[in-house]
């Protein structure tokens, strides 16, 4: 933990209750973060943190454009946004494992 600090830096991330974004979120914290999950359940994201203080969901529609501003908006409101990491997955309907390579050059 000496090697740097994110002491009170404000990070969003979306797909952030998914493995990697969890892992990602709790990585975060251990570094001083308050973290910002943007995503379209908050169910999923309490079931996730439901033991974390400093981690924070904001409603998030990340292929709604609007939406994103929202977001943004809302937590720029109060707080200095210092990072965002993009790490949700979208594409239109198709999940990952049905993707062809053209597809997957699209994302």
């Amino acid at each position: 933990m000496g090697l740097f600090s994110l002491q009170d830096k404000n990070i969003l991330i979306t797909g952030g209750y998914g493995y990697l974004g969890q892992a990602i979120c709790q990585g975060l914290l251990v570094h001083g973060a308050k973290v910002w999950v943007l995503g379209r359940s908050e169910d999923k994201f309490e079931k996730t943190f439901e033991q974390e203080e400093k981690i924070f969901f904001e409603q998030t529609d990340i292929a709604d454009t609007q939406s994103i501003r929202q977001s943004f908006e809302n937590i720029a409101k109060q707080n200095l946004i210092d990072v965002l990491i993009n790490n949700a997955f979208y594409s239109q309907g198709q999940h990952p494992e049905t993707m062809t390579d053209d597809d997957w050059a699209m994302a």
